[in-house]
């Protein structure tokens, strides 16, 4: 058992269920249980394991926005009922063993990032596996004196050398990468937009080569909040084909993440160091780069 319980952090942001891209219902219930069997497994409201109690508890419920903190010991088994099923029949979702240590989870989320340090030919690879049935997207970039290859619904374009180029506009343009080696070539389109909802000013930049989308922003302001939900902002075109997260920036007092939905509009959330939400006045400067639905 470790000192501290950690934050089971992809409970903490909006979940979407995977399969429909459906927010679950405000008042869903959590149960928690030990790897692989039927035991209830304690979780607790603070790291510290004090609260409600030093016993924890065994099941919780999602609030308005789908989200729960809850902090964990260990590893589990976590089960997502409908709001109606008191007596824990049928689960909408089941999460096998999940390390709250890091928030891993394994029989449903694999990991989407890979990374390959072996000189010279570092890359990183992002894989979406089960999009359309036999296929894998995966996008590889270069390895600064070798290739990148750019893997969309089979097709596949290689030895692309350099970054794409042009800038972000309020309209969508094309732009265009060129090995100078060769003439391949891979098209992309980019867009500009403003948050809205929340968020009273900044700017947000999206570029998309293929299926694969970069979003990055600036500058994005609010009023003291600890979670800050923009308006229904990104383009159709943009949007993810499931949800995007990830931790965009870190300092001295904040851990920034980020979150990106299915219905065009984003999330940020500010934690200290100690994993609870805390409010700020900047979501600053982040990006992130994931798979879009079209």
């Amino acid at each position: 058992m470790s000192a501290k319980a950690s934050l089971i952090d992809f409970l903490a942001s909006s979940r979407i269920d995977s399969r429909d891209g459906a927010v679950w219902d405000d008042g869903a219930i959590v149960h928690f249980f030990a790897v692989g069997t039927s035991n209830d497994k304690a979780v607790w409201l603070d790291r510290d394991k004090t609260l409600p109690t030093v016993a924890g508890i065994y099941q919780t419920t999602l609030g308005t926005d789908g989200s729960v903190l809850v902090f964990g010991d260990g590893v589990y088994d976590i089960k997502i009922y409908d709001a109606a099923d008191k007596y824990l029949t049928t689960p909408l979702k089941v999460f096998q063993g999940v390390n709250a240590s890091d928030s891993t989870v394994g029989a449903e989320l694999t990991s989407p990032l890979f990374l390959d340090t072996t000189y010279p030919t570092k890359k990183v690879a992002m894989d979406v596996s089960g999009v359309s049935t036999g296929t894998t997207r995966a996008v590889v970039w270069p390895d600064k004196a070798g290739t990148v290859a750019v893997i969309v619904g089979g097709a596949l374009t290689t030895n692309i050398i350099g970054n794409v180029t042009g800038s972000a506009t309020t309209a969508t343009t094309a732009t265009t990468a060129t090995n100078a080696g060769n003439a391949d070539t891979v098209t992309g389109i980019n867009t500009s937009v403003s948050p809205g909802g929340s968020f009273t000013g900044g700017t947000v930049y999206l570029a998309k080569v293929g299926r694969v989308v970069t979003m990055t922003f600036s500058g994005l302001t609010h009023s003291s909040l600890s979670q800050v939900t923009s308006g229904i902002c990104i383009p159709s075109a943009y949007r993810p084909l499931i949800f995007a997260t990830n931790i965009f920036s870190a300092d001295t007092f904040f851990v920034y993440h980020l979150l990106v939905l299915t219905d065009g509009t984003f999330r940020t959330s500010f934690f200290d160091w100690a994993g609870s939400l805390t409010a700020s006045t900047s979501s600053s400067y982040g990006t992130i780069t994931y798979i879009s639905a079209t």
